[in-house]
């Protein structure tokens, strides 16, 4: 699954992440996330279609970051390459 990550930092600084969701690419995330400490927030945008259990376990895996004063924000957008709703005719 394809995703966009920004994390800002309390104290400054930003870090930007885009590319599959892989073990590697959470557990980056995630140390990122836990090293920014309390008031850093993340905004990750899973890219494409994701399924409701496939989202809710990226939410599982990252909105644990909530309990470490990071706040967290995850939502989904379908594939840009495809067109969001039909038009007329």
């Amino acid at each position: 699954m394809l995703i966009k990550a920004f994390l800002s930092k309390p104290h400054g600084g930003a870090l930007l992440h885009a590319g599959c969701l892989d073990t590697s690419a959470v557990e980056s995330i995630l140390q990122e996330a836990f090293d920014a400490g309390d008031g850093a927030q993340l905004a990750l945008t899973v890219v494409g279609e994701i399924n409701d259990a496939e989202f809710a376990g990226v939410e599982t895996r990252l909105g644990r970051l909530r309990d470490h004063g990071v706040q967290v924000r995850i939502s989904r957008i379908p594939d840009a390459g495809r067109p969001l709703a039909r038009g007329p005719g």
